[in-house]
């Protein structure tokens, strides 16, 4: 499934903002939810048939979408989890020259866009393990 991202606001029809049930009603009811870390106030939904993953914040309402596949995370055109290391970050440099980049990922905090790659600069020919898009603050960034 396509899901077509929206800097700050979203991907497709998921909106940053939206409940649990929203969530549910768009994506379906082939879902498990759980805590990925025991201390947070709302379990994450995982949609394994969509590589799906929706994180919640802790009054309930989405935050942030993680994609792994058979999504397919497209912004501009171009499906951000088939793109290697080198290429994801020769990408989003276009509109982030200042990229948050890490041995195993690199995140724009512009963009609200990052990308998780396990063996990242290793083998920086591989695609993205997961692509994850986020609301501001998300990762405690001022919301500039």
């Amino acid at each position: 499934m396509e899901f077509q991202i929206e800097p700050f606001v979203g991907a497709g029809a998921l909106k940053f903002g939206m409940s649990p049930a929203q969530v549910r009603s768009i994506c379906g009811d082939d879902y498990v939810s759980f805590k990925r870390v025991p201390t947070v106030a709302v379990p994450h939904d995982l949609f394994e048939s969509l590589g799906l993953f929706v994180y919640y914040n802790k009054i309930g309402i989405v935050e942030a979408l993680e994609f792994t596949k058979p999504a397919k995370p497209i912004y501009k055109q171009n499906n951000l989890i088939a793109l290697s290391y080198a290429m994801f970050q020769t990408f989003l440099q276009k509109d982030d020259p200042i990229l948050e980049i890490e041995e195993d990922s690199i995140i724009s905090h512009r963009l609200g866009i990052g990308a998780w790659y396990p063996h990242g600069a290793d083998e920086p020919g591989n695609p993205a393990e997961t692509i994850i898009v986020f609301e501001k603050g998300y990762y405690g960034e001022n919301s500039s």
